[in-house]
């Protein structure tokens, strides 16, 4: 099944539209059990795409306003890629180039859209939990909600969502993450005066 990939990723960033649709509608109608399976091959293909033409083709995509289409197929090669993705993370430093041009979209609607997909990155790491409660790679992580510049109410509901999603993926190293990652969340859906709250609480109790 590695030639699906082959066949599958590569129209995603064409530049006739026709080919795009037809690509689209592959991917959505492909069954997820070949699509997303781990298979050495597969990812290989997957990552020789993104270090050549992938991102630089989807980049122009993004220039010329589709962007919302661009953070799909975003979200399904970070699928596809399974756990070679965790160890080849350094090496495909543009292809993260794109979601972060989502992050600081004027738009509220593909910044929405680039937190969602986020989700996607969180559940990737959560493949191996040594993998998302690695320190640098949840630094990596959690760059996105240190650095929120805008905050709309469609927005912030999709950091609160995303956020969230990485809170329970910690599943029982969440308690040792308290202060790097739910203290922060706390305070974004809460307010500032968050921790001071908890810590009079935990002295009535």
């Amino acid at each position: 099944m590695h030639i699906i990939p082959k066949l599958v990723y590569p129209p995603l960033s064409h530049s006739s539209e026709k080919v795009r649709e037809i690509a689209e509608k592959t991917l959505d109608d492909f069954p997820k059990l070949v699509l997303y399976a781990e298979n050495e091959e597969g990812s290989s293909i997957l990552l020789k795409l993104i270090k050549e033409s992938y991102c630089k083709e989807l980049l122009l995509l993004f220039k010329e306003k589709q962007d919302l289409y661009v953070l799909k197929v975003w979200k399904a090669v970070v699928n596809g890629l399974g756990k070679a993705l965790h160890r080849n993370l350094p090496t495909i430093t543009p292809f993260f180039q794109l979601i972060e041009k989502g992050f600081k979209s004027q738009d509220d609607e593909i910044c929405k859209t680039a937190f969602i997909s986020w989700k996607s990155l969180i559940s990737n790491f959560a493949m191996d939990d040594a993998v998302l409660n690695d320190s640098k790679k949840l630094r990596f992580v959690l760059k996105p909600f240190r650095n929120l510049s805008k905050f709309s109410e469609l927005i912030s509901f999709a950091v609160c969502e995303t956020w969230w999603h990485l809170a329970w993926s910690l599943s029982h190293n969440l308690s040792s993450r308290f202060d790097e990652v739910l203290m922060p969340l706390l305070e974004f859906t809460f307010g500032k005066n968050t921790k001071s709250k908890c810590f009079v609480i935990l002295k009535l109790h």
